[in-house]
């Protein structure tokens, strides 16, 4: 005689298939999320002085992680010659405390002399923010998408990668790649600056290329990390080409990547 079977033991049967079923989506793991209190911080101050920096970031038991920034010319004053000294001593104090970090390399206005030595296309300006110290002083920043600066500024990105891509601590970078004074999507847009932009023809076209390009090379050397673009408004172009252009996508989520851990970037 067949025991027919009771509905507990259908529930059972079925919790055991659900499981079976869904168990290889368990198993494949998102890179961590970055939430919490985090605090931005300088690395050339945090080098400059390590035993305050670690006492800081101890004394504050709410911290999940930090933001760490510096400029590309504080890393790298010769082509080819990169001394990540400052970054790994401020990443070692991290690693003691078992802290989470993010990097963020910004060109801009801190982009070596020597790419403007070699031949790369450039803006004069000056610093239009009258809280800043250096307000008022001539400035220069490289065109973005001029290849002798972005062959330099590629090649960072990938050592960039090699050297800290692999610690686990690390789980997010910066999509820096035009700029002006920090990490956000500004450039010099006083009356004169945008009067050069627009001699050098479809620049907003130029600027979409630029993002998309480095948006691949900031996933390709951070494979596995979340990849942060600090939005702000790009020149004189209305907010609404952000997305009408393809500027800003539904795919932009915390970490760039497609769900097959691909770069993915907007449409060119």
């Amino acid at each position: 005689m067949t025991r027919r079977r009771t509905p507990k033991t259908l529930r059972a049967c079925l919790c055991w298939l659900v499981l079976t079923a869904t168990s290889p989506v368990f198993a494949e793991k998102d890179p961590p999320m970055r939430t919490g209190l985090w605090v931005t911080q300088k690395i050339s101050e945090a080098a400059a002085n390590l035993s305050a920096f670690e006492a800081a970031i101890r004394g504050n038991p709410h911290l999940s992680g930090v933001c760490l920034h510096a400029g590309w010319k504080e890393i790298e004053n010769e082509a080819g010659k990169l001394d990540f000294s400052s970054i790994d001593k401020t990443i070692a104090v991290l690693r003691r405390i078992g802290m989470k970090y993010e990097l963020s390399l910004k060109p801009g206005v801190d982009t070596p002399a020597y790419v403007f030595q070699q031949g790369a296309q450039s803006v004069q300006t000056s610093v239009t923010n009258p809280h800043r110290r250096n307000f008022g002083e001539a400035v220069t920043v490289p065109v973005p998408w001029d290849p002798i600066y972005q062959q330099n500024f590629s090649r960072v990105i990938a050592q960039l990668g090699e050297r800290y891509a692999a610690d686990p601590l690390c789980i997010g970078v910066v999509l820096t790649c035009a700029n002006f004074m920090g990490a956000e999507m500004h450039l010099p847009k006083r009356p004169e600056d945008r009067a050069k932009w627009k001699s050098m023809g479809n620049y907003e076209d130029k600027l979409l290329k630029v993002y998309c390009k480095y948006t691949d090379e900031w996933a390709k050397a951070f494979p596995h990390h979340q990849i942060s673009l600090h939005l702000s408004k790009v020149l004189n172009l209305p907010s609404s080409r952000l997305s009408k252009s393809g500027w800003v996508q539904p795919w932009w989520g915390t970490n760039g990547l497609r769900p097959n851990g691909r770069p993915q970037c907007c449409p060119c």
